[in-house]
């Protein structure tokens, strides 16, 4: 049973919509990935949360639908646990974890440490992990 409509600003998303938005996320992630690895700390958190975002546009366009258009990307969290997923409180804290750092990397005046970095890129690659569980497998 799909779950009601929430409030808030979202768009209409097909539901075949999520495999776009599923490679977006494995992409940032494996750019995050490399980005941590040759010492960019700033890009590989930076790309670290736009996997997550796109991870939660998968789940949720495939679910109900529809992906966040909110200002702020903090509702996609809300999105996501309205979906009411195994596990789903869980990572909707860690989803919430990983965004509350989003506006430190891209408007702050202050570098990323590594090991925020690295913690950033762990919960993103645990998040879209979470995910797949919950999306059709790929071809």
């Amino acid at each position: 049973m799909t779950p009601p409509r929430p409030s808030g600003r979202t768009r209409d998303a097909s539901q075949g919509a999520y495999r776009t938005y599923l490679r977006k996320a494995t992409d940032f992630a494996r750019l995050a990935s490399l980005a941590l690895g040759s010492g960019n700390a700033n890009g590989a958190g930076l790309a670290a949360i736009h996997a997550v975002i796109s991870t939660c546009d998968s789940l949720t366009s495939f679910h109900q639908g529809i992906r966040s258009a909110a200002e702020g990307h903090e509702e996609v969290a809300e999105l996501v646990r309205g979906l009411r997923l195994e596990g789903g409180e869980e990572k909707v804290r860690q989803i919430r974890s990983v965004l509350h750092l989003k506006n430190l990397i891209e408007y702050e005046d202050r570098e990323v440490e590594h090991s925020e970095a690295a913690r950033l890129v762990t919960q993103a690659e645990r998040i879209l992990t979470w995910a797949r569980r919950h999306l059709p497998s790929q071809p």
